[in-house]
């Protein structure tokens, strides 16, 4: 028989899966296409809305307007969840309700993230200390593998009963294995969105400036090797008529470059009591491109007139003297999309006495004909997140992949397991109550003979594992029956679910030879009392066991009365129905 009260197995995978479809349809993440992010709290800057350890569920949207609390993505430090209070162009103003200043970052609508939808308070402490807290993760994972291991198997009993495939065994275990298998891929993609698939980095962006000095200066014939003095060349002053310096530039850098601004070319004449005279060489031109080149000389004897008037008004005689050739490189621009300013002025250092002039090497060893600047721009950026479970390292985008793939998988082959056997189920009252009541059951063959006004014939199963259930017993099944037939025995008493049991005559005693007639005829057997109100109850809830314990009566004496009244059994078959059509409207 079928309890009215059981839905069809393909109306609950048709409920599941729709419940499923729903479910993803309203909080499916934004990684995986939805439309749904959640946000901790880490902060007060929202107080009294928000606290710190919140949870804030976000939803993006296709528009969003002044005073929307909003979460969007700051180039440094990552999703801010603050409520927008103007906007200027095409630019958006966030202030945090506890703050007294505007953010200074000011987004563009590629920027947000999402508007807030749903809050839960607190509920953000507990999922960090889940993140952080390997132990307690594990603790969560292991009690959700023992609860589907033993609803598994409750619900597919490990032994074959009759009625069932005979693979059901191998069946039940790869449906176990799959259960587990879809519970490590929810627990290892819920543990992944706990975490956020970007963290906020920077990278360096590193570019050169780089020189090279050339220098040379006319000499008498047979003075040098060659017929002038270059580059590490000393300069005698009295012989050279001019002193030559060609500066070549070149500004680089693995990014892409957009530079302008100015360069020039001056000398520098000073003495070691800090007197110095500046002289321009090269005015201040536009600078076109990444390098350039600069060419300036300067007369010896208008640097020895110099000398000379100096000693001449200051009476300082034989003074050492520096001279120095200092380009002056100005630079703005950027670089990798990153604004820069930069000056690079390397200076070519001469000493100069009364006879020569003479090229000064740096003091840390460094040629000073090929000087270099390194430089460094900082550019925030994000980049991909990992995690550590169980000793393996992997993206947190990926194991969210993983996980959910997993998960899904392994799902869609339990529900294909377990199609047949509800199937079966359907099919084969047999199998359906194995399936149901498995535990419950033990096989037996042969019955206990009992008078017939010890066994109770029970109207359907479910009554009889309610007595079962009540009494703490277990339920026999008749395997020797032609019929199914499932029984359980209660101190005298036998309640029998099938076919019926063929129970042993009531012996009878012999009766006395006189007839002992009464002295008043007794009246004809009334209708109790108790049965309006049970059939009350048993239209309400479509069990005798629980109509009986509704009402309070021994649910023997009720059997009893339906086999006694043929119209107390109908009305009682009424009452069943009633209450098979109330669940199937309400369904």
């Amino acid at each position: 028989m079928r309890s009215p009260s059981t839905l069809p197995a393909n109306l609950k995978i048709a409920l599941m899966i729709g419940a499923m479809g729903f479910a993803w349809f309203l909080f499916a993440p934004i990684q995986f296409g939805g439309r749904v992010a959640a946000i901790i709290v880490n902060g007060n800057s929202m107080e009294p809305v928000y606290y710190r350890g919140d949870l804030v569920l976000i939803q993006t949207t296709s528009s969003y307007q002044i005073g929307d609390i909003v979460t969007y993505q700051h180039p440094e430090i990552g999703p801010v969840i603050h409520r927008i209070i103007g906007r200027e162009g095409e630019r958006w103003i966030f202030q945090g309700d506890h703050n007294d200043y505007i953010d200074p970052y000011r987004p563009v609508d590629a920027d947000l993230i999402g508007r807030a939808w749903v809050h839960i308070p607190n509920l953000g402490k507990w999922l960090v200390q889940v993140r952080q807290s390997p132990l307690l993760l594990a603790l969560l994972m292991t009690g959700g593998v023992i609860i589907m291991v033993r609803r598994t198997q409750a619900e597919h009993p490990n032994r074959t009963q009759r009625g069932t495939p005979p693979n059901s065994d191998l069946r039940q275990w790869a449906m176990t294995l799959l259960a587990l298998l879809a519970v490590a891929g929810l627990a290892l993609a819920g543990f992944a969105f706990t975490r956020p698939t970007s963290k906020a980095g920077v990278e360096n962006l590193n570019y050169q400036h780089q020189a090279r000095f050339r220098y040379s200066a006319d000499a008498p014939a047979g003075l040098y090797d060659s017929s002038a003095a270059y580059s590490g060349d000393p300069i005698f002053r009295q012989l050279s008529q001019r002193l030559s310096v060609d500066f070549e530039y070149q500004f680089s850098s693995d990014q892409a470059v957009m530079v302008g601004g100015r360069y020039g070319m001056a000398v520098v004449l000073s003495s070691q009591n800090g007197w110095r005279r500046t002289i321009i060489l090269v005015e201040d031109q536009a600078i076109q491109s990444t390098s350039l080149s600069i060419h300036s000389e300067i007369e010896l004897r208008r640097l020895n007139e110099i000398i000379a008037q100096f000693e001449a008004q200051t009476g300082l005689k034989n003074q050492q003297f520096t001279l120095a050739f200092i380009p002056r490189i100005e630079l703005e621009g950027a670089v990798g999309g990153m604004s820069v300013q930069e000056s690079f002025a390397p200076p070519l250092r001469f000493h100069v006495d009364q006879l020569q002039i003479q090229m000064i090497s740096n003091e840390d060893g460094s040629d000073p004909l090929t000087p270099q600047q390194q430089g460094v721009l900082n550019r925030p950026h994000s980049e991909a997140a990992s995690m550590k479970l169980l000793g393996i390292t992997m993206d947190v985008a990926q194991a969210r992949q993983i996980g959910l793939i997993m998960a899904v998988v392994a799902g869609g082959l339990v529900a294909l397991l377990a199609l047949p056997l509800l199937h079966t189920a359907r099919q084969d009252e047999v199998a359906r109550i194995a399936l149901r009541y498995g535990p419950l059951l033990i096989e037996v063959t042969g019955l206990p003979s009992l008078p017939a006004n010890q066994v109770v014939q029970i109207g359907s199963f479910e009554d009889l594992a309610k007595l079962a259930e009540r009494h703490g017993a277990l339920i026999m099944h008749d395997t020797s029956a032609s019929q199914p037939r499932y029984f359980m025995q209660h101190e005298q008493v036998l309640y029998v679910y099938g076919a019926p049991l063929e129970a042993a005559p009531i012996v009878q005693h012999e009766q006395p030879e006189y007839e002992v007639r009464p002295k008043h005829a007794e009246p004809p057997p009334q209708e109790p009392a108790w049965q309006a109100d049970f059939l009350h109850a048993l239209r309400e809830t479509g069990l005798a066991a629980d109509a009986c314990r509704a009402i309070g009566i021994d649910i023997i004496t009720v059997y009893h009365e339906r086999e006694r009244s043929a119209e107390f059994a109908q009305a009682w078959k009424d009452a069943r129905l009633v209450a098979w059509q109330r669940r199937t409207l309400k369904g």
